[in-house]
């Protein structure tokens, strides 16, 4: 039976959403093109195979334009069907990281109240570079505090990113889930522009 996986990609302009993307979805690397700011985009991964070659999970990841502390405005009909939020910033950009901690604030008090289910990944871009900006440790102690799980990647590197689907797929598909209800208690009455096979 296929399983399906919403992802909401969320982060300051020029953070490397769509480049982490377009690495994953072995497209090409952008990086040494201009920029050209991202409206909104859809990528379809496909993981596992079953007994028939058929893939098991299909993963969609929302590329979407950059987000601004003064505008956490998201759009409501993806966040409505979003199982992930995957928060990126850039290592080299101070602000990208307080852009993701405004979005997190935000998504505490607007969305996770009611998608109780929905879950978050930090990651943090240009983990190869030299002149970071912003201290590795300083970053996993925010994610402590905020529980979310957090990344380094490099964006031309699909191994790093690729290690962040697997986290993402085993913890949507595989994982045990606590039940959300008690035994004891009585009970109240897209379009895709890219594809790829991931054989995990």
């Amino acid at each position: 039976m296929k399983k399906l996986m919403r992802c909401l990609c969320l982060g300051a302009p020029r953070c490397g959403k769509t480049s982490m993307l377009l690495t994953l979805n072995m497209t090409e690397n952008i990086l040494s093109r201009p920029y050209i700011p991202t409206i909104e985009d859809t990528y379809l991964i496909q993981t596992g195979l079953d007994t028939a070659e058929k893939p098991l999970e299909h993963v969609t990841f929302y590329d979407t334009a950059g987000i601004t502390k003064d505008n956490m405005e998201l759009k409501r009909s993806l966040v409505q069907i979003t199982d992930w939020f995957v928060l990126v910033f850039s290592l080299l950009n101070y602000e990208s990281f307080e852009v993701v901690d405004s979005l997190k604030k935000y998504l505490d008090k607007n969305v996770l109240k009611e998608k109780k289910d929905s879950q978050i990944v930090l990651i943090g871009t240009m983990a190869d570079a030299d002149a970071k900006r912003i201290n590795s440790e300083t970053i996993q102690q925010w994610a402590t505090r905020e529980k979310v799980r957090y990344f380094e990647i490099c964006t031309a590197d699909r191994a790093s990113i690729v290690e962040v689907v697997h986290y993402m797929v085993g913890r949507q598909f595989h994982a045990p889930r606590e039940p959300k209800f008690s035994l004891s208690k009585k009970l109240k009455p897209d379009r895709s522009n890219a594809q790829i096979l991931m054989d995990f």
